[in-house]
């Protein structure tokens, strides 16, 4: 019964997207609400769903609802999508004259379909795009292994001897941290506006990026906050929520989009803020997404969210990212 289901479902959304975009397999599609298009690979599970269907159907991901409102919000100095896939957040707004914009992937598979995209953007020349992992600050190379399922689920957070060789593919990439990358590119002292999804790598990634934040007049970040993810790569996820919450202040998400401030929360607290109500037992496997400001300074984050908040009552957002 749910193969028939699902074959319907395949269907009707195929059908669609030949009368949407005059033709079955569109590589080049245009972001909602937006002037810019980027370039995906329509056989990707990923590219297809959660860009030539989202575009169709006019759904955002949460993470690019908040790329664009935190730009035009904070018009900030520099911008930096970690985790960039095929570029929906980084590729979706033009830059200040003033704004940098830096995008990281590990993936090689992405980087033909993004160098087309970056290629035909009014802000290329603002932009630099580097595909290499992001982590805390150790040079060199690294085992990725390439989700050929979903091209979002690919991740560093693998153990070498233990992988599903009929889901992944592994390679060796580049090692770098953000750090080590703008050291040289001349920004620092601005505002930093980052996004980060590498499915459970964020607190290396974070520990890479400290100087970035350190030097910067003020930041506001995105990143997943998912337990499953965390502990596949090898963390304790109370101690990474207890280091989270000890350097930023932090913002969580329930799934129903509501948002407070959750210093405070102990990890079984935000596990029942964000957990699906449904789950007897929310803390076995929950996600949230959180933002990360300035223990100090909070009124990026409050500005963002005011006005974000009553934008979600107009629009259909998918809450996961990935």
């Amino acid at each position: 019964m749910k193969s028939i289901e699902r074959f319907c479902k395949s269907f009707f959304l195929n059908s669609r997207v030949l009368w949407h975009y005059g033709k079955l397999n569109p590589q080049r599609v245009q972001l909602i609400n937006s002037n810019h298009h980027v370039y995906v690979d329509p056989h990707d599970p990923r590219g297809r769903k959660k860009i030539i269907f989202d575009c169709m159907r006019e759904r955002f991901s949460r993470n690019q609802q908040f790329w664009r409102k935190a730009i035009s919000v904070i018009s900030p100095d520099t911008v930096l999508d970690i985790g960039l896939n095929y570029g929906e957040c980084l590729f979706s707004t033009e830059l200040m004259s003033h704004t940098r914009g830096f995008g990281f992937d590990a993936n090689p598979e992405l980087r033909p379909w993004v160098a087309k995209s970056l290629a035909e953007h009014p802000s290329r020349d603002q932009m630099e795009v580097l595909f290499q992992l992001v982590s805390d600050g150790e040079i060199g190379e690294e085992d990725f292994f390439i989700n050929k399922k979903w091209s979002g689920g690919s991740t560093a957070g693998l153990a070498s001897d233990d992988y599903d060789r009929t889901c992944y593919e592994k390679v060796t990439v580049p090692k770098s941290s953000v750090d080590h990358v703008l050291r040289s590119r001349d920004v620092a002292g601005g505002t930093v506006v980052f996004k980060i999804d590498v499915e459970g790598y964020e607190l290396r990634v974070l520990t890479g990026m400290r100087e970035t934040l350190a030097d910067s007049r003020g930041f506001l970040g995105y990143i997943e906050f998912d337990n499953h993810l965390l502990r596949r790569a090898h963390k304790d996820v109370t101690s990474c929520w207890d280091s989270l919450r000890n350097q930023f202040a932090v913002y969580a998400f329930t799934r129903s989009n509501k948002w407070r401030q959750t210093n405070d929360f102990s990890i079984d607290q935000l596990a029942n803020f964000c957990g699906k109500q449904s789950h007897a037992d929310r803390t076995k496997h929950f996600h949230t997404d959180l933002l990360l400001t300035h223990p100090d300074t909070t009124v990026l984050a409050e500005e963002v969210l005011e006005i974000w908040e009553q934008d979600f009552s107009q629009l259909e957002v998918s809450r996961r990212a990935a």
